[in-house]
């Protein structure tokens, strides 16, 4: 067995990142995944950031191990391609707007009628309900409604979204555990079900995890903060680099302190202490980041581990396949796509003992598969 999701079919009807990433986890643990392009209008990832032959990293990314077709669902030959191969599959996953599925002929309630197993996975920007419901939804936006951007400005400050597709990224992976959930469900007696990912609901569920304490419990005493987390940390400039160190642990701020050789008064040395005298703690986050200012990363660093303060190296994306930690977990692997050269990418962060998935693999040219799939079905129609 090659993946805990080995024998299991996903056909993917999935452009950009939310709905391909969602279908690529499961590729990732194992199962067939076949993609369904537009062959003159595909996956417009491909053509984003940094890329080379019609494959941009973050389509390597998201569509790994995928197999293509090449199919125009408004033809009668595609559509009944993709009603042959929904037949047979036991995942559907597809991030249209809501209604344009049913335009094409692959709505949940065609499909469930021709099989009534199928697990169907459906991630759109605001629901199928509602007044947003059609709306056009991009992650700037959906971080906008979810409460991300205003976050990033923090209390009376500028809003702005986080600089990456954040939303997308955490939509499709709720997306693939729900599919996951739809299987057992289904294994246990349940049948086959829709499932409906909404983005802007994942942003809100996401940002009241931790950052919205007023309006999780409203009865509760107020000035008490929204945050449980953001305002104990914070980065420091070092002469040749930054780090971040966490302040919310009373022993880890010590340490930071007698390693900077910064004085830590008494009274500021209990987190009670240190929200009753938010002035006098601004003075020590002042002295430690002037302290910082003048010293060596890498060394400093070492001593601030070693003497029991939460601290870690900033490091840009493009330095994290280099970190000692991800050398020894084997977390960054390299192969050579046969059109876009070396490629150099985390496996799948999950760590399996008796079913390992392999090694992510490339990601599929438009179509690459298009005749070997279609051999396939005419095979099992002739069987």
């Amino acid at each position: 067995m090659t993946g805990p999701l080995e024998g299991v079919a996903v056909l993917d009807f999935t452009t950009s990142l939310s709905g391909p990433l969602a279908a690529g986890i499961l590729a990732d643990l194992g199962a067939r995944v076949i993609k369904v392009e537009h062959p003159a209008r595909p996956d417009r990832a491909r053509f984003v950031g940094t890329r080379r032959g019609g494959i941009s990293a973050m389509y390597q990314m998201a569509n790994r191990g995928k197999l293509s077709i090449a199919l125009d669902l408004r033809e009668p030959d595609g559509a009944a391609t993709a009603l042959a191969l929904a037949r047979e599959a036991d995942v559907v996953v597809e991030n249209f707007r809501p209604g344009v599925t049913e335009r094409l002929g692959i709505g949940y309630a065609r499909l469930r009628d021709l099989n009534d197993r199928l697990v169907y996975v459906s991630i759109n920007g605001f629901g199928s309900s509602g007044p947003y419901a059609r709306r056009p939804a991009f992650d700037s936006l959906l971080q906008a409604y979810g409460g991300l951007a205003a976050l990033q400005g923090g209390a009376g400050g500028e809003p702005g979204p986080i600089g990456h597709a954040v939303v997308d990224k955490l939509a499709g992976m709720i997306g693939a555990q729900a599919a996951l959930a739809a299987l057992l469900a289904r294994g246990r007696g349940a049948g086959g079900q829709h499932v409906e990912v909404s983005m802007l609901e994942v942003a809100a569920w996401f940002v009241h995890l931790d950052a919205a304490g007023p309006s999780t419990l409203p009865d509760a005493p107020k000035d008490q903060g929204d945050d449980a987390t953001t305002g104990q940390r914070t980065a420091l400039r070092f002469a040749d680099g930054w780090g971040m160190v966490s302040l919310g642990h009373d022993g880890g701020l010590r340490a930071l302190c007698e390693v900077l050789g910064v004085a830590l008064p008494p009274e500021l040395a209990t987190m009670a202490g240190r929200q009753a005298r938010p002035e006098a703690f601004r003075a020590v986050l002042d002295a430690i980041r002037g302290r910082a200012a003048g010293l060596p990363r890498a060394a400093t660093g070492a001593r601030l581990v070693a003497a029991g303060a939460l601290y870690a190296d900033v490091l840009e994306p493009a330095e994290i396949p280099a970190n000692e930690q991800a050398v020894a977990r084997r977390l960054f692997v390299e192969s050579t796509h046969p059109v876009a050269g070396r490629v150099v990418e985390p496996r799948l962060p999950a760590v399996f003992s008796a079913t390992p998935p392999a090694d992510p693999g490339p990601s599929p040219a438009l179509d690459e598969h298009g005749d070997l799939i279609r051999a396939e079905l005419e095979g099992r129609t002739h069987a």
